[in-house]
């Protein structure tokens, strides 16, 4: 990865994507339509229990809202690349979610670290370098194929 900047843009479509696929999750849970923030402390916490950062060599230190930052890109480039669904993203971010869950902030961030860890180590698998040239091929390609 050369630079964490050039996934700024692709931070912002993942970012809007997980607050989404969140709210979806959670109203999956709860029965009634939701509308939610994943917490970056998530995201960051996430990141770095999957070991993104050296996943992806990069070398120098960089800054927590940086590191959500990235996780989000890297959902986003998964999404955008066909390699994970919208579905899938909330089947992931619901996995051992209830309402007990819900009711205990712990317990709930604990499960969502771990789901969102899950989800990346999934996107890590099939790779994460994104075309950043294609971006608006790769968008359409992505919205054809789900309609």
């Amino acid at each position: 990865m050369k630079n964490v900047n050039e996934l700024k843009g692709f931070s912002r479509l993942g970012d809007s994507l997980l607050n989404f696929a969140y709210s979806l999750a959670l109203s999956l849970i709860t029965g009634e339509p939701q509308g939610a923030r994943l917490p970056d402390k998530i995201l960051i916490e996430s990141a770095r229990e999957a070991g993104l950062k050296e996943a992806l060599k990069i070398k120098h230190r960089i800054k927590r809202d940086e590191l959500a930052d990235l996780v989000e890109a890297i959902i986003a480039i998964g999404w955008l690349k066909g390699d994970i669904t919208l579905g899938q993203i909330v089947k992931v971010i619901a996995k051992g979610m209830d309402i007990y869950a819900l009711s205990s902030p712990r317990l709930m961030n604990e499960r969502l670290v771990n789901n969102i860890k899950e989800l990346l180590e999934k996107i890590k698998e099939l790779g994460v370098e994104p075309c950043l040239g294609d971006f608006q091929e790769l968008l359409r390609r992505r919205l054809e194929a789900s309609s």
